[in-house]
């Protein structure tokens, strides 16, 4: 996870990227706008405010933006609690039962779908071209 400096450039450019001013982040967080530019200047925020930061700026930033990876707990339900909601629950399921398995399986089965999911981005994108 970022910090200090590079954290408050990440608040800064997905601020710029939202297109939302200090006052209308500091209205949503229920802070004054000094606050936010104390964010922005030392990249300190509170971890309250930090997981409703990532939720913000869900939009225009995902986990990369702030240095973390889509495995990290916290972060990763935020991030990705969008995509559960779209699954069916035959895979649903499947995840859960998965959960049961023992770590190698789950390991192998994750790397495996990580693939699945790898190759699925490559068709949408050679279909986009």
């Amino acid at each position: 996870m970022l910090e200090g400096k590079d954290l408050g450039d990440a608040i800064e450019a997905a601020r710029i990227k939202k297109d939302v001013s200090k006052k209308a982040m500091a209205d949503h967080f229920g802070v004054k706008p000094p606050s936010i530019q104390d964010w922005v200047k030392h990249g300190r925020i509170k971890k309250d405010k930090l997981m409703e930061l990532f939720k913000y700026f869900s939009d225009v930033a995902g986990p990369e933006h702030w240095g973390l990876t889509p495995q990290d707990s916290e972060v990763g339900y935020l991030f990705y609690q969008d995509t559960l909601a779209k699954l069916s629950p035959s895979v649903l399921k499947a995840l859960r039962n998965l959960s049961l398995q023992p770590a190698d399986v789950q390991e192998g089965a994750v790397d495996a779908i990580a693939h699945l999911l790898d190759d699925q981005k490559r068709l949408l994108d050679s279909e986009n071209q």
